[in-house]
């Protein structure tokens, strides 16, 4: 096989929601998706961080992390404290409601990069997931493969 020129390409993002709620994890995906980020999902801790070590070995890494501070099977500061613990530089947002109890703080303690209110605010949305997790493309360059002459 030859290789060919180098081909340059804007690759979205890749955020992995984490969310029970169905109606809240499609909404963010969503929402993500219209400002320019890829977007896959979860339904509660064990598979969010199943999925961001399966999706690091399929060579396409997760960017940033939205999840809910209302996870229960495995609780939302046990998932962030794993998160920090084993990949420190990932972005964490956390969703939660407009007052939460001392759950915010303690997310912050233990490394949550951003916040969102649910329900969610437009513009505080955009603001945060831009702002936490960067310009929503990535510059790529590989080779091209040419078939042999």
């Amino acid at each position: 096989m030859f290789r060919g020129p180098m081909m340059t390409s804007l690759t979205p993002k890749m955020i992995l929601v984490i969310e029970p709620d169905d109606n809240l994890r499609h909404t963010a995906d969503e929402l993500l998706r219209e400002i320019g980020f890829d977007a896959v999902s979860e339904t509660n801790g064990h598979s969010g961080l199943s999925r961001i070590e399966l999706e690091r070995r399929r060579k396409q890494p997760i960017h940033g992390v939205l999840m809910s501070l209302g996870l229960r099977i495995f609780p939302s500061l046990a998932v962030l404290a794993e998160l920090r613990q084993t990949y420190p530089a990932l972005p964490v947002i956390v969703m939660a409601p407009r007052d939460p109890p001392n759950l915010l703080s303690d997310a912050w303690q233990c490394g949550a990069t951003g916040h969102v209110t649910v329900p969610f605010n437009l513009e505080s949305f955009n603001s945060q997931c831009l702002s936490c997790f960067g310009n929503p493309t990535l510059l790529t360059t590989r080779e091209e493969d040419t078939p042999p002459e």
